[in-house]
This record gives C-alpha cells, sequence and structure tokens, in this order.
C-alpha cells in the first residue's frame, strides 16, 4: 500500500475481504488478492467533488484530475455502505465494467481508493437518459419528437445491442439492461452505464436467494442481493429469483424490455405492488403492444420472441436481435413476423415504390393504348362491314 508502516483503516479492511472471500469466488478470480493490495490512497489526485446523482450503494460526483485538467466522473462507494459485501461488489463492479473498452460503454479511467473509501473514475456523460426521453416524449415534448422519431431511438437500440453483444463475447451479462440505464449523449453517443449486478459467466454461478414476502419497493428500482433486477425489466429467471439461471438470454429479454418501451413508452408491467408484479413476470405476462394501431408489426414480433417466458423461445444471440432489427429497418419482414404472402407483397412495394409506381403507370398507359387500339381496329373493322354492304 501507500503507507505500508501506517496502513489506514481501509487498507486493512479491504486485505481482510480476500480472507472472508467465498473460496468458490476466490477460486475463480486469483487475481483478486493482488488487485486489492495495490490500491493506494488518492486524496491528493483529484479537485473537490460536485455531486452528480446517486446510485443504489453508490454516489457519483464530478472531480477535476489535476494533471490534466479534464471532468471526470467519480463513482464512490457511500460511507453507509461500508461492509465487506458491498465493498467487494463494489470492486467487482468496477472491474468489469473496465474489462469492457467498447464504443458504447462507459470507460473506467481509474479504480482506487480516496479518503478511506474505494472508487472508479470514468467518463464524464452529457445528455440524458433513455428513460428520460422516453419520458419526455410520452409527455409529448416537442423537442424531443423532433428529435427523438421512431428510426432514431431503433438506432439508439442498435447500439445498446452492439454493446450488450460485446459484453456477451467476454462472456460478461450485465442483469440490469433498462432506459435508465442508456445514456445518450448531446452529439449521438450511446452508452451502457451501470454494470452493479454485471457477472462474469466464467466465475461460479451464484446462489439463489428469494425475495422477502414483506418488501415492498416501486416497480423500476434495482434490488441487490436477493432477486436482482429493475422490475419491469427483469427476466421471469431473474423475479423467480433463479440466479444460477442468469446468462445471455436474460440480457436479451431485457433488451426485448427496452424495445417495448421504445414502442409503447412505458414499461412491460403496470407500477403495482411488487409481488403481484414478480408472479407476473415470472410468467411472461405482459402488457400486449397490439393496442396501437402505429406500432409496426415487425417490432412488436421481435419484442414478443425476445421476451419470451422460456429461454429456448427467445433469441438466443444479441446478433439475431440485431439482424432482426435491421431487416425492420431495410423494409423487409422480420425473421420473428413469419410474415404471408400478402405482407412480403406490401413491403415489396414499399422498398420499390418508385419503381412499382413507374410500372405501374407504364402497365395503365400500355393498357389504355391497347384498349383504344382494339377499339379503333373494331370500329374501322365495322365500317369497313358496313360499305361492303
Amino acid at each position: 500500500m501507500s503507507n505500508e508502516n501506517n496502513p489506514n483503516k481501509l487498507d486493512i479492511f479491504l486485505h481482510d475481504i480476500v480472507n472472508e472471500v467465498n473460496d468458490e469466488i476466490r477460486s475463480a478470480d486469483e487475481e483478486f488478492e493482488q488487485f486489492i493490495d495495490s490500491l493506494s490512497d488518492s486524496s491528493n489526485k483529484y479537485s473537490d467533488k460536485e455531486f452528480l446523482a446517486e446510485g443504489g450503494m453508490k454516489n457519483i460526483y464530478r472531480v477535476k484530475e489535476k494533471h490534466t485538467l479534464r471532468n471526470v466522473a467519480m463513482a464512490q462507494l457511500k460511507s453507509t455502505e461500508h461492509n465487506k459485501k458491498k465493498i467487494l461488489s463494489f470492486l467487482k463492479e468496477a472491474r468489469i465494467t473496465a474489462l469492457l473498452e467498447h464504443p458504447n460503454i462507459v470507460p473506467v479511467h481509474e479504480i482506487n481508493q480516496k479518503d478511506g473509501l474505494p472508487y472508479f473514475t470514468m467518463k464524464e456523460i452529457q445528455g440524458q437518459t433513455l428513460g428520460f426521453i422516453l419520458k419526455k416524449l410520452k409527455d409529448k415534448s416537442y423537442k424531443f419528437k423532433k428529435l427523438y422519431d421512431l428510426n432514431a431511438l431503433i438506432n439508439i437500440f442498435i447500439k445498446v445491442c452492439d454493446a450488450t453483444a460485446y459484453a456477451h463475447s467476454r462472456n460478461i451479462v450485465h442483469l440490469d439492461l433498462k432506459p435508465d440505464n442508456i445514456h445518450v449523449g448531446e452529439f449521438g453517443e450511446v452508452l451502457v452505464i451501470d454494470w452493479g449486478l454485471a457477472k462474469n459467466l466464467d466465475e461460479k454461478i451464484d446462489s439463489v436467494e428469494y425475495l422477502p414476502e414483506e418488501l415492498d419497493l416501486k416497480p423500476q428500482v434495482t434490488m441487490d442481493g436477493m432477486i436482482k433486477g429493475t422490475i419491469g425489466y427483469m427476466a421471469p429467471e431473474q423475479a423467480r429469483g433463479e440466479n444460477s439461471a442468469k446468462d445471455k438470454l436474460t440480457d436479451i429479454y431485457s433488451l426485448g424490455a427496452i424495445l417495448y418501451s421504445i414502442l409503447a413508452l412505458r414499461a412491460p408491467y403496470n407500477d403495482q405492488d411488487i409481488i403481484d408484479a414478480l408472479k407476473l413476470i415470472g410468467k411472461g405476462k405482459y402488457q400486449p403492444l397490439t393496442d396501437k394501431n402505429d406500432t409496426p408489426t415487425a417490432l412488436v414480433s421481435v419484442v414478443d420472441r425476445a421476451m419470451e417466458p422460456r429461454k429456448k423461445d427467445r433469441y438466443q444471440s444479441v446478433e439475431e436481435i440485431i439482424e432482426d432489427v435491421q431487416l425492420y429497418l431495410n423494409g423487409f419482414a422480420t425473421k420473428a413476423q413469419e410474415a404471408n404472402f400478402s405482407q412480403l407483397l406490401i413491403l415489396f412495394y414499399k422498398r420499390n415504390k418508385a419503381v412499382c409506381t413507374s410500372v405501374l403507370s407504364f402497365l395503365i398507359i400500355f393498357i389504355l393504348a391497347t384498349s383504344f387500339f382494339i377499339i379503333s381496329l373494331k370500329n374501322s373493322e365495322d365500317k369497313a362491314n358496313k360499305n361492303a354492304l
């Protein structure tokens, strides 16, 4: 540590964690002890903190790096969460996020400690969350309706899928994908944030944990330590507390729920008692999208397939979702849609409207000209026959 002769309390506390971590976790991450030992007090590296936001177990601040003079966001564990389990979870989040270097995932600059609490710094993001954007659209904000039509929202969704597909390629799942964890920057940047519930599938699987019946939280609250996820966006296996069943298909369900929110401007489940909501989610009984006449059928089919209650019936990879959404954007039927001949014909016309219109116009002119020629020929023939008499 930075002061081996006089280690601070956190140094000792962090080191003690290693000796108390579950053997399965420690064996799955043999570098964790070295990582904790590498943390040093960086109290003088940053300027004073300016509060930005609050998460489940952390606060987000704006700080300035003194040596670069750039503003960065600092995530710091709340002092009220100063226990071994929370510190371990916080540092795991920092490490997982740091492993994911992708244009649509918020980059981590440093993991360390400051003033006796662990922290990690990230790029400071300007803009707003997708959740905020959807709320403004629901409130019929003219400014946001002008900026974010359906195609713009779908392109944001594809970038989220790209980030998720990359994480999955590293065998990491997010497990809390939702509009509030998608940040849209002022210049079109799209970043997936808050990897607090993320899991490295190469590590040992979590044990099953259950939600106590007396718990009564509002929907959309992220729950950590019991059933993990966010009401409205968690998969059925999460709602049932089956932590051992959480995998890439769990994220695919959440992506379907995000697309649902883009189309309906609401979460797939109504605000209600959390226990009732969890029962509905566990059975996959979300509100249907068919109540909106202007909702594209092709995208409804994508939502329905991604949000299938049984994992084997969902898309089996994020790339499959991206492929189907791209088919929609290019004017083709999605694979999930299973379009009939008439639907395919309509889509063909829409994709080739100019050509079809020209061909149709030519056919009409040809038919009219041919009809006129036949009528004229018939009249001439009748006239000739009449003169012959």
